[in-house]
């Protein structure tokens, strides 16, 4: 259930961006590799815990029943096998949308689940999906803002995960594009890219020099 929820999702908010002419078509191929690697490996752990839990074997039975015993009264386990049963530890590293800047600094990486924060609403929430834009509220990012990224970005700069850094977190909540503060051509960049992709159907692409991995040839249909 969760993985048919989380592949909904994750379609219907490029499916949204691109009926409001917000990005382009090639934004939904972002989806086959994104969600079929995660549906492989649903199915294989679906077969490991299949295995384990049908042993005929009795000693091996017992051995299975003393480690899950003792495993699984670590409070560190319980956590990561509910993160896991859920499907909230699942990353896109690999995703076409990512944009990898060369500059390094703490925080969330492209791919990643960006931090849920207390009193924060999730990014892509309410009627509308948006990027958000994480960076210190300046007049560069205020700028940035304002330009033709409005139906594409939240209005307005929310609160950096760490100092010295800027991040674009998908409608999804994972991060897109991590980088210094004051890197503002890349986020520039990256944000012109997908709006770009609505005015003339371009592909999702950047150039070498901007170190994202796209493949935008993949097949198009959805993991059923």
């Amino acid at each position: 259930m969760n993985t048919g929820m989380q592949d909904a999702f994750n379609l219907a908010w490029k499916l949204a961006l691109v009926i409001r002419n917000a990005c382009g078509e090639h934004l939904l191929d972002s989806y086959s590799p994104e969600r079929s690697g995660v549906g492989d490996e649903v199915l294989k752990q679906a077969g490991r815990l299949t295995a384990v839990a049908t042993l005929k074997n009795p000693t091996l039975q017992s051995i299975r029943n003393l480690a899950g015993h003792i495993m699984f009264g670590l409070s560190a386990v319980q956590h990561a096998f509910a993160d896991s049963m859920t499907e909230v530890a699942i990353g896109y590293p690999n995703s076409p949308l990512n944009a990898h800047s060369a500059h390094a600094h703490g925080g969330p990486k492209p791919g990643e689940r960006a931090p849920i924060r207390e009193g924060e609403p999730a990014v892509g929430s309410g009627n509308t999906p948006h990027f958000a834009l994480f960076a210190e509220d300046a007049p560069e990012s205020r700028s940035l803002l304002s330009k033709i990224f409005r139906i594409l970005v939240e209005p307005s700069p929310r609160k950096q995960y760490a100092e010295g850094g800027v991040w674009v977190v998908r409608p999804a909540g994972y991060v897109a594009l991590a980088a210094k503060h004051d890197a503002w051509n890349d986020v520039d960049a990256y944000l012109s890219r997908l709006a770009k992709a609505a005015r003339r159907g371009r592909p999702l692409m950047a150039s070498p020099r901007e170190k994202l991995p796209c493949r935008c040839s993949v097949v198009r249909d959805p993991w059923p």
